[in-house]
């Protein structure tokens, strides 16, 4: 599967320009559809202040035309083998509005980047990029900054779930467009992580190993092209040793399934993929399934 409609946020942050070269960078132009969005805010103001309204107007008018004559000088700077177009939105909220807007155009690729002001800020998802994130319903990529990339490579993390073989294949064609290494990671976790510590039963240890690289192997053989190809096994809980392995590596990306579940326990536990998006040293690509 590659990706075909790909939306993009823009706004004034420098992450939004990596966003927008990490997009192209991801697979070839041709025959792609890619739109540049940003979304104007708007508050609502109620019908007692009709001279604020009024001027609140005047305003978005003004912020409407200039981002529409920004996104079209930005789109003139990309390759023309892609079908780019800028889209002006207006809206209370900005997530909402961009989920929207993938919703109802068969949206297959959300790129986004995240803010942050500085030490812990900068290392977590603002708002808009954590429900992005948690409610698209599609593949979400998230661009933090400037990767300083140790090696040229692409992380992805495998396991045994239904949706591996498409985080595979999209890692695979990803590594392919970058002319990188694709580097396969699978971890042998612990049965009940509170519970039973891996270094101290070795049946255990030997079975969860065994699965991890049953899991290895599997992604491995899915791999038909002539890329430079390496697997690792770390023991641990996935979403702590696979931001090791980033942090180590320091890939051009990291790529990793993202949960489709809801409700408290995703909430108060995290998932590998927002814990990678929140910390990882390089751009995040959460992949959801077609």
């Amino acid at each position: 599967m590659a990706f075909s409609k790909t939306l993009v946020a823009v706004d004034d942050e420098e992450q939004s320009r990596l966003a927008v070269e990490l997009a192209f960078a991801l697979g070839p132009a041709v025959g792609r559809e890619i739109t540049l969005a940003h979304v104007v805010e708007a508050p609502a103001f109620g019908p007692e202040l009709p001279e604020a309204a009024a001027g609140l107007e005047w305003l978005i008018e003004r912020e409407e035309e200039s981002w529409t004559e920004r996104l079209a000088e930005l789109a003139a700077t990309l390759p023309v083998a892609a079908a780019v177009r800028g889209e002006v939105l207006v809206a209370e909220k900005v997530a909402p509005a961009l989920l929207e807007l993938a919703s109802g155009g068969g949206v297959d690729l959300l790129v986004t980047g995240t803010r942050g002001a500085g030490g812990l800020k900068r290392r977590l998802l603002g708002s808009v990029s954590q429900r992005l994130l948690a409610e698209a319903p599609c593949s979400v990529l998230l661009v933090r900054e400037q990767p300083t990339a140790a090696e040229r490579s692409v992380l992805v993390g495998v396991d045994e779930t239904e949706l591996m073989p498409e985080v595979v294949e999209e890692a695979q064609g990803i590594a392919a467009a970058l002319a990188a290494k694709l580097v396969l990671a699978a971890v042998a976790e612990p049965l009940v992580p509170s519970r039973i510590e891996i270094e101290t039963h070795p049946g255990v240890r030997d079975w969860t190993r065994a699965q991890a690289e049953r899991a290895l192997r599997a992604a491995a053989g899915r791999i038909d092209g002539p890329l430079e190809l390496e697997g690792v096994v770390r023991e641990g809980t996935a979403r702590y040793e696979l931001l090791s392995e980033c942090e180590e590596r320091r890939p051009l990306l990291t790529v990793v399934g993202a949960s489709a579940r809801r409700g408290v326990a995703d909430r108060l536990l995290g998932s590998t993929a927002r814990h990678l998006a929140n910390l990882a040293p390089c751009p995040v690509l959460a992949v959801r399934a077609s």
